[in-house]
């Protein structure tokens, strides 16, 4: 699961945050806006567990959620201690806390920022690297990044699909991650025929639509409920 942002604002109703987030990291706000976003997302993490449990599916089956954190958030000192405080009071798992940030950030300052993704490594929280394929795409830095996860940007997704240039990245993309030892998640993942052609590239996850987190709960459940029955079936 992905942790996404929306302004639901008076009038516009559910804005997206390329129209709010550039001014909150303009103006700070960002930090306070992250910090109320990832204890949100563990929030809902620990929702999910009890329903869970009831419909007789194992722990270890728990959906996992992924946040965003931006170049201001990691600047402030006490990032990691707010992190770990997040979790604490949330009681969710650090295990099934994902935070993404993107090349572009990690080479705005690239000792420190990796000084501090390390000691969230070292918590037990899990990194992934967003939008990979854009940007700077740095192969020499790559494998010193402490990083679990590469997310395959949308540009290199879509051009699967519809066959453009981008398309060949996908499988080199994927088979770095292999050779790294990181998983590869597919994003803005919304058609069938990039994700059957993903999948057999052994591109296994992918971010789809969007869905409000009672509609997220009621597929997640529907949908593994399911899977348990027809495997008891069996």
């Amino acid at each position: 699961m992905n942790a996404l942002l929306r302004w639901a604002h008076p009038t516009r109703g559910f804005t997206n945050p390329d129209r709010f987030i550039p001014l909150a990291e303009q103006t700070s706000i960002i930090v306070p806006l992250g910090g109320w976003l990832l204890r949100q997302a563990c929030l809902q993490l620990e929702a999910w567990r009890l329903p869970w449990l009831e419909s007789g599916l194992a722990a270890t089956t728990l959906p996992s959620v992924s946040v965003n954190i931006s170049g201001r958030e990691l600047l402030e000192n006490d990032f990691v201690e707010e992190v770990a405080e997040a979790i604490r009071l949330t009681n969710a798992s650090a295990r099934r806390v994902t935070l993404e940030t993107t090349e572009t950030v990690i080479m705005q300052d690239t000792e420190r920022t990796l000084m501090m993704l390390r000691r969230l490594q070292a918590d037990g929280v899990l990194l992934a690297l967003d939008g990979f394929g854009t940007g700077y795409s740095s192969l020499s830095y790559l494998p010193k990044f402490p990083v679990d996860i590469l997310k395959i940007d949308r540009a290199v997704v879509d051009g699967v699909a519809l066959g453009y240039s981008d398309a060949a990245l996908a499988p080199t993309i994927i088979t770095l991650g292999h050779t790294l030892g990181l998983r590869t998640v597919a994003e803005g993942l919304e058609d069938i025929a990039p994700r059957d052609q993903l999948r057999r590239l052994e591109c296994l996850r992918g971010s789809g639509k969007p869905m409000l987190p009672p509609a997220t709960t009621h597929r997640l459940l529907e949908q593994r409920t399911c899977a348990a029955a027809f495997l008891g079936a069996v």
